[in-house]
């Protein structure tokens, strides 16, 4: 498990290897200004919850079915 020592690692550690983070750098890369702020906003992340390296995030994972279509008759 990777620990960042600090905001700017926490940050460059989730452009490199998050799929979502990284889809969104590569669909705003053409705009500095878009970037700088992604850039803020993870980084904020990493001020607000990082703790000696490590994160303690709880998340849900769920997966759902769709029913099969009705059958008119």
């Amino acid at each position: 498990m990777h620990q960042a020592r600090s905001r700017v690692e926490f940050r460059d550690f989730f452009k490199a290897h998050y799929g979502p983070i990284i889809a969104v750098y590569r669909f705003i890369a053409d705009d500095a200004t878009r970037t700088a702020e992604l850039d803020t906003a993870v980084s904020a992340l990493a001020d607000e919850y990082l703790i000696d390296g490590r994160m303690e995030w709880k998340y849900l994972l769920a997966v759902g079915r769709r029913a099969a279509p009705l059958a008119l008759s």
